[in-house]
């Protein structure tokens, strides 16, 4: 009875070594596998992680020199107003029947508004900067071609005043002055409508330079206090929606960082103005 018992329990003790054999073979791959999928995904959160933190570092790079650029067209444009209204009244100012005005200035060498078309395809996990990179890329675009529209325009004007003094028969001289004198005139009122596009666009990067900065301190934070709809109550699904439009979310960050920009528009216009 003893030998019984005794081989009983070697059986079973050799049963169950087996079955935790076995199942240590099973469970080893299977549990390497899941080690190297969990460590895959960690793994792509950090490249993510960094992907995310090198495109916030490239847009606060690159939105600095557009700001630049475009105070710097600014001022050189201003500039360039000014004189077309000297010009103005020194040909307004002459008063007599033989004398032609053909005083003219340089257009200034404005040269393209930086920015760095790369940005809008860059992941940041944010709608809004995304959103806001785009309408910054279409809005540098049009004035780089405006830029370079004018200097052409302004360049014919020029041409084609010289060319009116040398007609035969030779125009009046008070006629020609005073169209050369409205020409003029009306050239830098069109100089002003594009100061105010640039002042536009002015605003709009300040207002990507603003939240990139937030997004440098804190992306997780910032994104989901200023766009996330989750965990907050809605009404209705309606409500939801209307949360997320994207129209609606540019509108709710623009107000939540305006007193922001503004203290930056402000430093920015008085280091303008010591220029």
């Amino acid at each position: 009875m003893v030998l019984s018992e005794t081989n009983m329990a070697t059986s079973t003790f050799s049963f169950m070594y087996q079955w935790q054999t076995l199942i240590g073979a099973a469970l080893g791959p299977f549990l390497a596998i899941i080690l190297s999928l969990i460590g895959f995904w960690l793994r792509s959160i950090y490249l993510s992680w960094q992907d995310k933190k090198e495109a916030v570092r490239m847009v606060e790079v690159s939105i600095t020199q557009t700001l630049n650029d475009l105070y710097s067209t600014r001022k050189k444009l201003e500039d360039f107003v000014r004189r077309l209204s000297v010009l103005v009244a020194e040909g307004r100012a002459i008063n007599d029947n033989h004398t032609y005005f053909i005083a003219t200035t340089n257009f200034p060498a404005a040269r393209d508004v930086f920015f760095n078309a790369d940005l809008p395809n860059l992941k940041f996990g944010s709608p809004y900067l995304h959103n806001q990179l785009m309408f910054a890329n279409s809005g540098i675009k049009e004035i780089n071609s405006w830029l370079w529209e004018m200097k052409e325009n302004f360049s014919t004007l020029m041409e084609n005043t010289k060319f009116m003094v040398t007609l035969e028969p030779k125009p009046q001289p008070a006629h020609q002055r005073a169209s050369y004198a409205d020409d003029l005139d009306a050239f830098a009122n069109a100089v002003e409508t594009f100061l105010t596009y640039i002042r536009v666009c002015v605003k709009g990067a300040t207002q990507i330079k603003v939240y990139n900065l937030k997004l440098m301190n804190g992306r997780m934070r910032t994104i989901w206090k200023y766009e996330r709809a989750r965990f907050r109550y809605f009404k209705n699904a309606e409500e939801l929606q209307k949360y997320r439009k994207w129209q609606n979310l540019l509108d709710r960050v623009n107000q939540a960082i305006e007193v922001e920009v503004n203290k930056s528009l402000t430093e920015a216009e008085e280091g303008y103005a010591r220029l």
